[in-house]
């Protein structure tokens, strides 16, 4: 079996990062449409259940070198703190250029570049804390995620609530050993359990709709307790405490199901995730101020053939920006090893 190491990409773990940059940005069009679409509305709920939850625990699963290394790389926080900034800056003169109003601020963060301000903020993070028994470590961090959910203006502030709802995920990454882990998946048992559990879900979220989408703020990291109970008179914010084993859970299915092999486009869209997360969200900025999407429902109406339309457009996206001469810009800069950083030895 393929084995991951700092020099050699495993062949899986990349097949399993395209797959949820396809969920990324499919997810992304069918919020464009859902409003009107209870068949895109479903599909976004099983997207946004596990998603991004699963890609951080991916990012903590190949961050080891960065924190305990022989020094911590430093640069690389700065990097994403780069790519931070320069999103909202491309970002800003964008919307402008397309007419539309844009109150730039550097500190407020509702949207896709959160991710990179969270990545950030989860390296140094967990490098200050490495050192800590697992057990407890993860403990702390799900106590501080339940209880950043009482904080009703904590929300898109330098995306803390996100950063601290998100954190036992990378955690949970960086504490496995991803070849044990990817034994332990391939396992014909397993794969089996995985299958099962996953249709089990997709059907109970069907079957529960209408209560399951009343509920899906608290799967986006950014919502209160308070803002979640103003739509769902019975959420409850211990839900928060079940929502880690239940997303893990499903997490492991999928995984259980993604290819091994070497898959072509798969395998190589998967190391580059990075510039793909970046692009589309742009792309679909012009996108959607072009009226391509309300065009989309006109012609075809709010049905099925929307949903699996907008789908196969999230799909031609993410192979539209794997190709290999998008990511030079964004290897250039997570490579950058800033000489000035001076950082001293783990002992």
């Amino acid at each position: 079996m393929e084995r991951v190491n700092p020099d050699v990409r495993s062949s899986y773990w990349d097949n399993v990062k395209f797959l949820l940059i396809i969920l990324v940005v499919a997810g992304h069009f069918e919020e464009a449409v859902k409003g009107h679409n209870d068949m895109a509305k479903f599909v976004f709920d099983l997207i946004y259940t596990f998603h991004m939850p699963l890609f951080i625990f991916v990012s903590g699963l190949f961050s080891k070198s960065v924190i305990k290394g022989e020094r911590f790389k430093a640069e690389r926080v700065i990097s994403f703190l780069i790519l931070y900034i320069l999103f909202k800056v491309i970002r800003h003169f964008l919307l402008i250029s397309l007419g539309q109003a844009d109150n730039f601020n550097i500190f407020v963060e509702a949207g896709l570049p959160w991710y990179m301000l969270g990545m950030a903020a989860w390296l140094i993070m967990t490098y200050i804390i490495h050192n800590v028994r697992p057990v407890i470590i993860i403990t702390i961090s799900i106590i501080l995620a339940f209880l950043s959910g009482f904080v009703d203006n904590l929300g898109d502030v330098l995306a803390i609530s996100r950063i601290f709802v998100y954190w036992p995920f990378f955690l949970m990454g960086y504490y496995i050993d991803p070849n044990k882990l990817e034994d332990l998946l391939k396992e014909k048992r397993n794969v089996i359990i995985g299958v099962l559990i996953f249709i089990a879900f997709v059907v109970m979220v069907y079957m529960c709709f209408e209560d399951y989408n009343k509920v899906i703020m608290l799967f986006t990291g950014r919502n209160s307790f308070a803002k979640i109970e103003g739509k769902c008179s019975w959420f409850s914010p211990f839900f928060r405490i079940i929502y880690y084993p239940y997303v893990m859970l499903i997490g492991a299915s999928f995984l259980s199901i993604v290819p091994r092999s070497r898959v072509p486009v798969m395998s190589a869209g998967g190391s580059r995730t990075l510039a793909i997360y970046f692009l589309h969200r742009l792309a679909l900025y012009l996108i959607s101020y072009s009226g391509f999407f309300e065009k989309t429902e006109t012609l075809f109406g709010n049905n099925v053939s929307v949903c699996i339309m907008m789908f196969i457009c999230g799909i031609l996206m993410v192979l539209f920006f794997s190709l290999k001469f998008w990511s030079y810009p964004f290897n250039w800069i997570m490579k950058q090893k800033y000489g000035m950083i001076k950082a001293e030895p783990e002992k």
